[in-house]
């Protein structure tokens, strides 16, 4: 069945959107690791597949409401329009002017977007770059949880996960002070369901 053009630029934006989100930790793994409180946190967290669970309900109703936020409507609106512009055979000048409109305009998006995890500052900054999304805040409450503990939970499953890793591979023997190994074990425990969840996490933006 075709797709058209409006849903096709819809799927690319949610896609960029769970992108960020799924890929911010890594950064913030490396700038909180500066504060002795925010990792004693993270190592406090303790992973549980209840948790993956509400996580996994939180991020399909998320797509959900971004596909009904206003603002987002109207970056894709825009996108599709820029799109047609750019793809007309002999612009006119006012072709070109709205063009530059529509790149500042999406430059302005991209900006915001990228900046909904507090750019892995602190988790008191991605605790407040998640509040200024209602669709991720909003549905992170319908499932329970907040978004204090949505950094949290992250940073502890990249920390973990990590550290799975290279026990795994028989790099690791001793794990690192501050690392919860009970999470470790857990992410070998659970390590096929882990992956099947951030790989259905992944392709929500391209989802019918």
């Amino acid at each position: 069945m075709p797709i058209s053009n409006g849903m096709a630029r819809t799927r690319a934006g949610l896609s960029v959107l769970l992108a960020i989100l799924l890929s911010t930790p890594a950064l913030a793994q490396t700038r909180a690791a500066n504060s002795d409180r925010d990792m004693k946190e993270i190592a406090a967290y303790h992973l549980s597949m209840d948790r993956f669970h509400a996580l996994d309900r939180a991020m399909h109703d998320m797509v959900v409401e971004l596909k009904n936020d206003p603002r987002f409507q109207q970056h894709m609106k825009e996108d599709a329009e820029l799109t047609a512009l750019q793809n007309k055979e002999n612009p006119t000048a006012a072709d070109q002017k709205r063009i530059e409109e529509l790149q500042a305009a999406a430059e302005r998006f991209d900006a915001e977007t990228a900046d909904i995890m507090g750019n892995g500052e602190s988790l008191a900054a991605m605790e407040a770059g998640i509040k200024k999304l209602p669709p991720l805040a909003n549905a992170l409450q319908k499932n329970g949880i907040s978004p204090r503990e949505y950094a949290t939970f992250t940073l502890a499953l990249l920390q973990a996960g990590m550290a799975a890793a290279f026990k795994k591979s028989g790099q690791l023997k001793t794990l690192p002070p501050g690392v919860n190994a009970e999470n470790v074990q857990f992410v070998l425990d659970h390590e096929a369901e882990i992956q099947r969840l951030q790989e259905t996490w992944a392709s929500l933006g391209s989802s019918k």
